[in-house]
């Protein structure tokens, strides 16, 4: 252990180089692991106030906000006389 330190101090102008780029390194590890657990929980947490429901439907078809993609008013009756529905919500986007 004393030789190890002993060349460590000796050749202090090639390995400070590397202590220093090894101490950045693991800085570097450690902002990155905390913002990606924080962007992680930040997204855990909006999901859970947005997405209440337990079954979202939508209407099939390609294209967001487009006039043709709609649900067929039946087929919305025929889901909300499903036994065990108890409330629900509709939405409709558009792009103007």
């Amino acid at each position: 252990m004393r030789l190890a330190l002993g060349d460590i101090a000796a050749s202090l102008s090639r390995t400070g180089v590397a202590v220093a780029a090894l101490s950045l390194a693991v800085c570097a590890m450690i902002g990155v692991s905390l913002m990606v657990d924080s962007f992680r929980e930040s997204l855990r947490d909006w999901l859970g106030r947005t997405l209440r429901a337990d079954i979202y439907i939508t209407a099939p078809g390609a294209g967001f906000g487009r006039p043709e993609r709609r649900i067929e008013p039946d087929v919305v009756a025929a889901l909300l006389a499903t036994s065990g529905v108890v409330a629900h919500s509709e939405s409709r986007r558009a792009q103007l």
